[in-house]
């Protein structure tokens, strides 16, 4: 039986449903360039904090997927005085970065239990080659009925125009009926509340929200999405 409460949930990938930054870290420690060039803590803490500018730029329009993918690298190494074919880069940490799937905790059983009573969709901006690839890595791609990402779509979260395509490739007009789940305020969050439905913010950061954006609900851990469901 479909439960009535949230029949269908819109789960983003990275960092909600996979362990993106651990993903990254062994896909970094696996490039060729790492045999000279360590990625160290610190190291692996810069390249992060330009993945996350970066995106964030995505995300607002700023910048394309394509600037994107090819000033990370640039940008990454120049702190470090390394000049590097971003291009080869990022084709060689794109084939390891999808080839790693470590899975947030409880990820598996939230999955396992919420599919019996929910239809489970993916909402996701990152790159078609990676989502796909991790999905079947991880043997999860059965537990969703359909998968959506921007990059099919046209339109990135948080823009509702992806959720409206999302709405009406579900034929679903009742907001009521759908519920976001993702780690991403920027993104998931302030997208849901765009689109009136109703979000699960993923905080896995143990962060305090101090941003004008708000979830309808709020969870450290996907075992607590049970409760909210």
């Amino acid at each position: 039986m479909i439960s009535m409460k949230y029949p269908n949930i819109l789960f983003d990938l990275d960092n909600t449903i996979f362990d993106t930054k651990e993903n990254a870290r062994l896909a970094l420690r696996k490039m060729r360039i790492a045999k000279t060039f360590p990625f160290n803590e610190d190291q692996i803490h810069w390249w992060f904090q330009v993945n996350d500018l970066l995106w964030g730029q995505f995300e607002d329009g700023t910048i394309t997927r394509d600037q994107l993918l090819d000033r990370r690298f640039n940008t990454f190494f120049g702190k470090y005085d390394i000049h590097v074919d971003s291009a080869k880069f990022e084709e060689e940490f794109q084939y390891l970065f999808a080839s790693e799937h470590e899975l947030m905790p409880n990820a598996i059983n939230m999955l396992d239990t919420v599919s019996k009573d929910h239809h489970l969709f993916v909402v996701s901006n990152g790159t078609k080659f990676k989502q796909y690839t991790q999905l079947d890595g991880a043997n999860i791609t059965n537990y969703f009925d359909k998968i959506f990402l921007s990059e099919d779509i046209g339109y990135k979260k948080p823009d509702i125009q992806f959720f409206d395509a999302v709405k009406a490739d579900l034929n679903e007009n009742d907001n009521s009926k759908m519920l976001v789940v993702g780690d991403s305020l920027s993104a998931d969050i302030d997208g849901a509340n765009r689109s009136h439905i109703d979000s699960v913010w993923y905080d896995t950061e143990h962060e305090t929200n101090n941003s004008e954006i708000k979830p309808t609900y709020t969870i450290d851990g996907l075992d607590e999405l049970l409760d909210v469901i």
